[in-house]
């Protein structure tokens, strides 16, 4: 998020600030009671239903016939549901952030997923229109297909439906991950990672997160002392790594299925460039253990044999672990009934490097 200005301006300045993050969540420049804000899901002040319309005229050439306000929400947008008069049916994506933080993420997201659908075909959700320029209506938003169907979070409670899901969500993970991409960390406006080694991203900002972590009494003085012991000594573990596209965020709240495929995937805005393994960590950090090997196998049947670095693995997991507790604790989210607790996780992933636990033992 960047404070509006020149476009121009405004993406040099984008482009910088996704230089200092390691993620946008726990990185950004927003107080904490803002962000704990965002949780209600309110009607952005200044979008309207005249200017809704006008937009979707302009850049549709259809009139609206309907709009409705959604209950959902996502972390910094306000969402609606938009029919035309040809009965086609989108989503209106505004940016709810305080009028000084201009989303440029919005346009990148777009960026994003054009490369994916012209590599992959069409399992990135489409983007018609991404607007961050504020030239003419004052606020930025996307126009996005409309996707049927529901999230593959609502079937956690169902472990067969649940599993066969994780295994066509990590096959497609495995075919985003053939697109190699140039430099490592989060992407820019050229659709390049913005820093120029994978050490440097992993390392970006730990010491801070973990200093929030300790101040905040997440993590003990000894649990400080050894995330800080075990990133010093596995510098060596993140050179040699060859980047591709990561999706950056996948959760089950950002597949769509139809009970039996998943038809889309959403959210594309954290997208990076980096090692496939840590996206196979940020994956399992969403669930229960039990069904990583579900994960890994069909990972590995679509995109062939993984090395085995568990060392690696569980030091990714660990990173993942303590960026999670800083956001969780920045927006005040509660724990997740019947998950780990994020604190929980950095314990997990400290007793497995410290054990040279083997994935084989846990999947």
């Amino acid at each position: 998020m960047v404070v509006a200005v020149n476009h121009t301006d405004a993406l040099n300045c984008f482009n910088a600030i996704r230089a200092r993050q390691f993620y946008p969540k726990a990185d950004c420049s927003i107080s904490n009671d803002v962000l704990r804000s965002l949780k209600r899901n309110e009607e952005p002040r200044n979008v309207t239903t005249k200017k809704i319309n006008l937009i979707f005229e302009q850049n549709l050439q259809q009139q609206v016939s309907s709009i409705e306000f959604l209950p959902v929400t996502g972390t910094f947008h306000a969402l609606y549901k938009v029919k035309l008069t040809d009965d086609s049916l989108w989503v209106f994506r505004v940016n709810k952030l305080p009028n000084n933080f201009q989303d440029l993420g919005l346009e990148l997201e777009q960026q994003v997923t054009d490369l994916v659908q012209e590599k992959l075909g069409g399992i990135a959700a489409y983007i018609k229109v991404a607007d961050s320029s504020r030239t003419e209506f004052g606020f930025d938003y996307q126009i996005v297909e409309w996707i049927s169907g529901k999230t593959i979070k609502s079937y956690d409670d169902q472990e067969p439906i649940m599993t066969a899901l994780l295994e066509q969500y990590a096959a497609i993970l495995a075919k985003v991950h053939s697109i190699k991409m140039k430099h490592y960390g989060l992407l820019s406006s050229s659709l390049q990672g913005t820093r120029l080694s994978w050490r440097d991203y992993i390392t970006n900002n730990l010491h801070e997160h973990l200093h929030y972590l300790f101040e905040n009494n997440l993590i003990t003085v000894t649990e400080h002392e050894k995330c800080n012991r075990i990133f010093q000594k596995s510098e060596k573990l993140f050179n040699a790594i060859d980047p591709c596209l990561l999706h950056g965020d996948p959760s089950s709240h950002n597949a769509f299925t139809d009970g039996k495929s998943i038809t889309k995937i959403i959210d594309w805005e954290d997208s990076l460039a980096g090692d496939p393994l840590y996206e196979l960590a940020f994956f399992a950090s969403f669930h229960p253990q039990r069904r990583w090997k579900h994960v890994f196998s069909a990972y590995k049947n679509t995109m062939g044999e993984i090395e085995a670095r568990d060392e690696l693995f569980w030091i990714y997991y660990l990173r993942i672990a303590i960026t999670k507790a800083v956001i969780r604790h920045r927006f005040a989210y509660p724990d997740v009934p019947g998950q780990e607790p994020a604190s929980g996780r950095i314990r997990l992933a400290l007793a497995a490097v410290s054990e040279k636990r083997s994935l084989e033992e846990v999947a």
